[in-house]
């Protein structure tokens, strides 16, 4: 979102590299939450896995279908 929303109130140009780092850490922060929850609770750590992961594609998924749609007004 911090490398999008400017791209988004036109404030800056797209830039792919700047967005392919952004998944990258985003999934990063990802697998690190599922690293500490496997440390704490292992029994947990599939529910923990499955909960981050289809958040994670639900709100890209939004925010793909906003920037297509709604993304586009001015």
């Amino acid at each position: 979102m911090a490398a999008l929303l400017p791209v988004l109130r036109h404030k800056r140009k797209a830039n792919l590299a700047k967005g392919f780092v952004s998944i990258m850490i985003s999934l990063a922060l990802l697998h690190s939450g599922v690293i500490v929850v496997y440390l704490f609770s292992q029994k947990r750590v599939l529910a923990c896995l499955v909960g981050e992961l289809v958040g994670f594609f639900v709100c890209w998924t939004l925010l793909a279908v906003y920037c297509m749609t709604g993304g586009r007004r001015k």
